[in-house]
């Protein structure tokens, strides 16, 4: 087999590729064995895809029997939606316990680093979701593209890559409960009860949410994970409760604020705080305990802080 290190230097023999990664908007590079000459062992080297001999390319990949997401085209959309079904039963088990805390949401179907690096480029344009997962978000229908963040540890060698959403309209389309929990159980990223006319709790999945892949490349295998916090709002009184963080984005008053809003937004008009007035108090408010009694008409608390 032959690999053509440059244009102008003559073609190398390669004893074999022993591994590969992909780096976003360059492809995939491959580590290169070098076959020896004169006695002479040459030392290992990175090449990019287009230095390599496409037969060498394919009977590397053939070998492995890995699937490339460039070369064949998979629908990730069902297993997208059931990602997104597993972040609502993760929601359910955290409103039920009242237990808001940082999730990590392991997703076993997406363990081939292909179909990782498809989710991933999926997730980076948030708009993609549109029409995927049912959702209909006027924010996500822009052409922006989220950045894809790449870490590598010095010690170990390990390389994650990670997509951060950042906005709660984000979120909420990736979640879009209500396409199939309905309107009575939760809505976009809200996961709530209804029926009862008193303390109907609900959890959030909060800011910032992140699909990230680490890659282990010695048998190109992904370790997929999507990671978010969740919100706790008391149905009572509409406090909220941030999971225990040492460090977010909930910690800042701003960012807190923005979901709490996004709560006031989303609950529908028959949940008892809206009932109550909790969506005309400020943001960080929560009603009184004489505000809370479902009993008669409440007067005008302030103006509306959905356009805050």
């Amino acid at each position: 087999m032959l690999c053509r290190r440059r244009k102008w230097v003559e073609e190398w023999k390669v004893e074999k590729l022993i591994g590969h990664h992909y780096v976003d908007g360059q492809g995939f590079f491959f580590t290169v064995e070098w076959a020896a000459s004169k006695n002479k062992k040459w030392e290992n080297s990175v090449e990019p895809e287009s230095g390599i001999s496409k037969s060498l390319i394919k009977s590397y990949f053939a070998g492995k029997q890995l699937l490339l997401s460039q070369n064949v085209l998979v629908d990730i959309g069902p297993l997208v939606k059931q990602t997104r079904k597993k972040v609502a039963t993760t929601v359910a088990l955290a409103k039920t316990q009242a237990r808001p805390r940082l999730h990590v949401v392991p997703l076993e179907a997406f363990t081939h680093s292909a179909l990782a690096f498809q989710l991933l480029e999926m997730a980076r344009k948030p708009s993609n979701l549109v029409g995927m997962l049912g959702s209909s978000e006027d924010d996500v229908r822009s052409e922006r593209r989220l950045p894809l963040i790449y870490t590598k540890d010095e010690d170990d060698g390990v390389e994650v890559y990670q997509v951060n959403y950042e906005k709660m309209a984000d979120i909420g389309n990736f979640c879009a409960f209500q396409s199939f929990l309905g309107l009575e159980t939760g809505i976009e990223a809200l996961r709530f009860d209804m029926g009862r006319k008193h303390n109907n709790d609900f959890m959030l999945v909060a800011m910032p949410m992140a699909f990230k892949v680490v890659l282990n490349r010695d048998d190109d295998l992904a370790t997929t994970t999507l990671e978010f916090p969740t919100v706790h709002g008391n149905g009572m009184f509409g406090t909220i409760t941030p999971a225990p963080m040492l460090r977010g984005m909930l910690k800042e008053e701003k960012h807190f604020n923005t979901a709490v809003r996004y709560v006031k937004k989303f609950l529908p008009a028959a949940h008892p705080l809206v009932v109550k007035g909790w969506k005309r108090l400020p943001a960080a408010h929560s009603l009184s305990k004489k505000q809370a009694v479902p009993v008669g008409q409440w007067s005008d608390y302030g103006s509306s802080d959905e356009d805050a």
